[in-house]
């Protein structure tokens, strides 16, 4: 979407996450829809003891090597295509593909060898670990709106009611959280 967009729409992912895989349609959909009333970013809360120093235990164990991959991705201006072919693969991950995922997108193995060592993208990951953290996401997909968390339906479908809604009535009439928040 276009920076000055009324509605900015931030969502914390894992790449390696199957819920987030289900609503990843949702924030690029939005962006074709409302092209000049919607920004979607994306930032990174990978389930992994890896790189996520508020994880546990490796839930995910490729999602820190996904995060980096997608934001180095991003770099080379494939950000879509490398998020789509991660969520659309996922169920067939294995040690071997995100780095051939970013292959398939047009990377070459010296980008993503250089990606996999740029301390400044893992600090941009750092930097989104920390804001969620802040934030109170312990969980993917996370989504705010305008600043304010949303835990609706994440369908394409609801976003977009929830959009036009915003629009038609301003950011502080919407309700963004179920009654049981």
């Amino acid at each position: 979407g276009v920076d000055t967009a009324p509605i900015v729409v931030v969502e914390f992912i894992d790449f390696e996450c199957p819920a987030c895989a289900r609503s990843a349609p949702m924030g690029k959909g939005l962006v074709d829809l409302y092209p000049e009333s919607v920004t979607v970013v994306i930032k990174n809360f990978p389930l992994s003891s890896g790189c996520n120093p508020y994880v546990d235990e490796d839930l995910h164990p490729h999602a820190c090597e996904l995060a980096i991959l997608a934001r180095c991705a991003g770099a080379y201006g494939k950000f879509w295509s490398y998020h789509d072919r991660v969520f659309v693969k996922q169920a067939s991950l294995k040690p071997d593909r995100p780095q051939q995922w970013a292959k398939d997108v047009g990377l070459t193995d010296e980008q993503i060898s250089q990606c996999l060592s740029s301390e400044d993208i893992k600090n941009k990951i750092t930097a989104d670990i920390e804001e969620a953290y802040n934030l109170g996401v312990r969980g993917t997909p996370t989504i705010f709106i305008n600043g304010r968390k949303y835990t609706g339906l994440r369908s394409l479908e609801t976003m977009a009611a929830v959009v036009d809604t915003l629009l038609l009535l301003g950011d502080e009439t919407v309700e963004l959280q179920d009654s049981q928040d």
